[in-house]
């Protein structure tokens, strides 16, 4: 029975939300980490036949900067590929399972750059033994740094989220009790005639679908949608002189008016409407923004 609850309790935590990490600045911050870490744990901790250069600690940190350099390098390969491929990383459907995944797999990236370095370096033979060889040294290294940095992550962002998401629910339930605004919105769309008006208080959300967006909105107390071709920057344009819509995400814009509570995750914050069942995302580099716009209902 015991093993049984700790599996569910692994598969839980496994399936959680985690951030994607494909900002640009937190790929840089990590290709920095990666290449300090790397070279300081090998300086000071000589793994690996280290020992060679004991008594000579400037040819040792010389070594040590080359694999540090592999790592950077690869850091950036790594970036540049899940920029390529961001569908893959999009953060709506990801978890921690998967940044376990493929964070072993950039681990694994950084071990086959060594065993290269070490070819030119050393005339290391390129082998299936050598190969083994390197990816156990690199993962015996970034293995536990890893998994435990996964861990804390996600239990640090998921209680600091939930935390500030219960604070702002609360000021959201202050503001829904203040009476409508009515005032007419007109969505334009790029095709000709393209047009759609209703009023602001039955807005809900916009959401980019390539080259369109799908506006979703209720009317006598059903929801309904209506695509126009159009980019999510031109209907934020359009929406200026109404304030309660807010451009929340680089896929959605949010009426604030709808907004009933503020859930939060390892992701940031999710706004959940007070009609239809959809959490609008909020971006994490806009919390500071969404909490002063709540704040300011």
């Amino acid at each position: 029975m015991s093993i049984k609850l700790d599996f569910l309790t692994i598969r839980k935590w496994l399936l959680q939300p985690y951030p994607s990490g494909t900002e640009a600045h937190g790929k840089w911050r990590t290709a920095l980490f990666g290449f300090l870490f790397v070279t300081f744990f090998l300086y000071l901790f000589k793994p690996f036949g280290g020992y060679r250069f004991e008594g000579n600690n400037w040819q040792w940190l010389l070594e040590c900067l080359g694999f540090g350099s592999v790592t950077l390098l690869v850091s950036i390969f790594w970036a540049l590929l899940t920029q390529f491929f961001s569908n893959i990383f999009d953060e709506t459907r990801w978890n921690v399972w998967k940044e376990l995944v493929t964070t072993m797999i950039f681990v694994t990236l950084i071990g086959s750059g060594n065993l290269l370095y070490a070819a030119y370096r050393y005339e290391q033979p390129v082998t299936l033994r050598y190969f083994m060889l390197w990816q156990f040294i690199t993962w015996s290294v970034g293995i536990f740094p890893v998994s435990f940095g996964v861990f804390f992550k996600q239990l640090r962002l998921m209680n600091r989220y939930r935390q500030e998401a219960q604070q702002l629910t609360q000021q959201v339930v202050t503001h829904m009790h203040k009476p409508a605004t009515h005032q007419i919105l007109r969505l334009v769309g790029e095709n000709l005639g393209e047009l759609l008006e209703i009023e602001a208080q039955d807005l809900l959300y916009v959401m980019a679908a390539d080259n369109y967006v799908v506006v979703y909105y209720q009317e006598s107390q059903v929801l309904k949608n209506r695509m126009l071709r159009s980019s999510l920057k031109k209907i934020a344009e359009q929406l200026e002189a109404f304030p309660q819509c807010f451009r929340c995400h680089r896929t959605h814009l949010v009426n604030l008016d709808q907004v009933q509570a503020v859930l939060g995750n390892a992701q940031g914050y999710k706004l959940q409407l007070a009609f239809g069942d959809q959490l609008i995302p909020v971006s994490r580099t806009l919390n500071d923004t969404i909490r002063t716009r709540l704040n300011a209902l």
